[in-house]
């Protein structure tokens, strides 16, 4: 299989993981409204957490939420940096010396992201075993989300980059994923929802080209 293929396969994963999320039973026991899981991600104090899980859906709720992270930590953090690691690899084999240069800084951005993604976990799971946490662990917390976010979005970006690079219909795509990858930067600034959005869309995108190059390959 080429890597355009693999990137394919693995993009499809990202889609379908992405999708059972919202399919945990409880996820959205509390109807705090918008998406449960980003806040959780993005909480700031203990004060803000026991928000998250008031006393008559705690439970479930936090039920649901465990079974969210580890789906996280098994599945989705896995599939993810396979995905953009690998059409970032495609990517990189089209491409000048200083190209493959910036794919590989690519490559490292997603390696470290999904590394501040997994202890984003941890930190998670013990708010959970402690509900509402304490602020120690929230601390810690901040600074990994959004540095997860924020590296995921410069490797979309280098990813829309080279795409720009190899010019033809990839153009399109190209500087599509870059403004969403931006849009998704922005959102670290206090709106945390195009932070969702931006990404979501850019992964999207991305997902489409890796489809489109794959079955173009094979045709």
């Amino acid at each position: 299989m080429t890597l355009w293929r693999w990137a394919a396969l693995a993009g499809l994963g990202v889609i379908i993981i992405a999708l059972a999320f919202g399919r945990i039973e409880g996820m959205h026991a509390c109807a705090a409204g918008g998406d449960p899981i980003l806040a959780f991600e993005f909480v700031t104090s203990p004060a803000e957490v026991a928000r998250l899980f008031p006393d008559h859906c705690r439970a479930v709720h936090a039920a649901a939420q465990h079974k969210g992270l580890v789906l996280d930590a098994l599945g989705f953090i896995p599939v993810y940096s396979a995905f953009l690691i690998v059409s970032l690899l495609a990517l990189r084999r089209a491409a000048g010396r200083w190209e493959r240069l910036l794919a590989d800084i690519g490559i490292s951005l997603t390696v470290i992201a999904a590394l501040c993604d997994q202890f984003e976990g941890v930190q998670l799971f013990h708010i959970l075993a402690t509900l509402p946490g304490d602020q120690e662990t929230i601390n810690l917390l901040m600074p990994a989300v959004r540095g997860k976010f924020a590296l995921l979005a410069l490797a979309l970006i280098v990813s829309g980059w080279l795409l720009v690079r190899t010019r033809g219909w990839h153009i399109l795509p190209g500087v599509a994923i870059i403004g969403l990858a931006l849009l998704s930067l922005s959102g670290l600034a206090g709106n945390h929802a195009m932070v969702l959005q931006g990404s979501s869309l850019g992964w999207f995108a991305l997902i489409a080209v890796a489809l489109i190059k794959s079955v173009r390959r094979a045709a």
